[in-house]
């Protein structure tokens, strides 16, 4: 029979099947033959046992296509239904199917392991989605699939981390929106030198900027390995020990237009060698922070913020990595009679926040306030915090809390304030805005002293009255707002004017 124009409807029922020569044409001059297959489910449209070779015009309106053989297309591919590839044999796509000619949703439906070869460039519309419900999708050669799709669910079902099955070897590149994350179901299944250890996760967020995004997982003894890659020293973020995993991904930003994005790998099938950290190592960048960031104590690992695209691998340690690199840390104290406590860090790995404890006695501690931490850093930062009401004798140090709510102590600092030392008065209020009130030892109001801040002496701006030997009440409304020391003999208090 003559057909000149193939057109399937969504509740058609054709079934396609040349016994002979095994290859279906659909052209202006050819012909094909058309019988029943008894094993094609009801709901098929159209039941391709061959090779499908596209010259003329192919139309698929909202039907489903089941294919068991390649397809060739150098004619007009025309489809908004499922294209459904089935079987254990190896299937290939090649021929135009991309722009006008592209899919709409390509579902792989084969056996276990089986595979569907692209041997071509293939893209996918911009509202299909890609199904991989078993088997294995290959991009050989430099071509790959193309997803337009922006929706983060236009790849459907993918494995679990390592499984050699429902994963797409060689490039996948796939439309990105600014904000989402979008998974890379990338890995490698054949067994040869190189290896192919199943499936390898890794998920990208762009910060910044709307593109294309492609992934690529290379094995680790085949092209893009990262054999030149520097491993970080003791000066950098951490020391790398061991290379994790059997390879590397290539992450590409085609086309441009993302600026700032975060990266997670999780690689699969290799040894736990009581490894305590794990970190991206990142070719071709400088030492630093795109260097050895985005440690982690457990898979998967993320490194974030970053700013250029190239090969990553994933890198481990069994050194114990502190979660803060503290550099220094000092107290002292300031003219306004206040504590100011000082820090630095070199690095931050999953830091919450430092709280600020002071004793007495170096036994007992209280916590003063809390400073948040930069969560995780590469780059020197600098903290402060002020202790506006000081003791005598106090002892100060820094309590570090990560994220998951495990905590580290900084050595402890010391500080001493003579003339608060002695302290057997009870002042109150404080602060205070006109009059105070003293009470404690008192026996003379001829020893009332007060100071301001610069040593001067500013008793004669006040009025003081002793009701009795036990409590003096102060007059302080002439005074500026500020920090004063009252001195009553040798017993000393600050307090604060308002």
């Amino acid at each position: 029979m003559l057909i000149a124009f193939y057109s399937v409807q969504a509740k058609a029922q054709i079934f396609i099947d040349d016994g002979t020569s095994g290859s279906l044409y659909i052209v202006g001059t050819a012909s094909g033959t058309l019988a029943s297959v008894e094993t094609v489910p009801a709901n098929v449209a159209v039941y391709v046992d061959s090779t499908i070779t596209i010259e003329g015009t192919y139309v698929n309106t909202a039907a489903e296509v089941q294919l068991t053989g390649s397809m060739y297309n150098s004619g007009t591919f025309t489809t908004t239904g499922d294209e459904v590839f089935v079987g254990s044999n190896t299937q290939i796509i090649s021929g135009s199917f991309t722009g006008v000619n592209d899919f709409y949703n390509v579902i792989v439906k084969k056996d276990v392991g089986a595979v569907l070869k692209l041997g071509s460039v293939v893209e996918v519309d911009a509202s299909g989605v890609v199904s991989l419900d078993q088997g294995v999708l290959q991009a050989v050669s430099s071509n790959y699939i193309y997803v337009k799709n922006n929706d983060p669910a236009a790849i459907l079902n993918s494995g679990n981390n390592g499984d050699v099955d429902k994963l797409i070897e060689g490039e996948v590149r796939r439309s990105v929106a600014q904000g989402f994350s979008y998974d890379f179901p990338v890995g490698g299944t054949h067994v040869d030198a190189g290896g192919g250890d199943g499936l390898q996760f890794a998920s990208i967020k762009s910060n910044i900027g709307s593109g294309v995004i492609s992934a690529i997982f290379h094995d680790s003894t085949g092209v893009g390995a990262l054999d030149n890659i520097v491993i970080c020293g003791t000066g950098d973020f951490q020391d790398v020990q061991y290379r994790v995993g059997n390879g590397s991904w290539e992450i590409t930003n085609p086309g441009g237009g993302i600026t700032n994005y975060n990266i997670t790998l999780n690689p699969a099938d290799y040894t736990d060698n009581a490894y305590t950290s794990y970190t991206i190592l990142k070719d071709g960048a400088a030492t630093g922070r795109d260097k050895c960031d985005g440690v982690a104590k457990s898979l998967p690992v993320e490194h974030d913020s970053l700013t250029s695209f190239s090969l990553f691998e994933v890198a481990a340690s069994t050194v114990t990595v502190l979660p803060v690199e503290l550099v220094n840390f000092k107290a002292s104290l300031t003219d306004q009679l206040s504590v100011l406590l000082e820090w630095q860090t070199a690095s931050e790995i999953n830091n919450d926040y430092f709280a600020v404890e002071r004793s007495g006695n170096g036994m007992n501690w209280v916590t003063l306030g809390k400073v948040k931490g930069a969560g995780n850093s590469s780059e020197v930062l600098r903290y402060t915090f002020k202790d506006q009401n000081p003791i005598g004798k106090a002892y100060y140090r820094l309590k570090q809390t990560d994220m998951d709510g495990q905590f580290n102590y900084s050595s402890i600092r010391h500080v001493s304030i003579p003339y608060l030392e002695i302290n057997q008065l009870n002042i109150y209020p404080n602060p205070v805005f006109n009059q105070i009130t003293v009470e404690g030892a008192i026996s003379g109001g001829e020893y009332f002293k007060i100071f301001n801040v610069l040593g001067d002496d500013v008793t004669h701006l006040t009025k003081a009255n002793l009701n009795n030997d036990a409590q003096l009440i102060i007059d302080v409304s002439n005074l500026n707002s500020g920090f004063y020391v009252i001195k009553l003999g040798d017993l000393v208090r600050r307090v604060c004017k308002e």
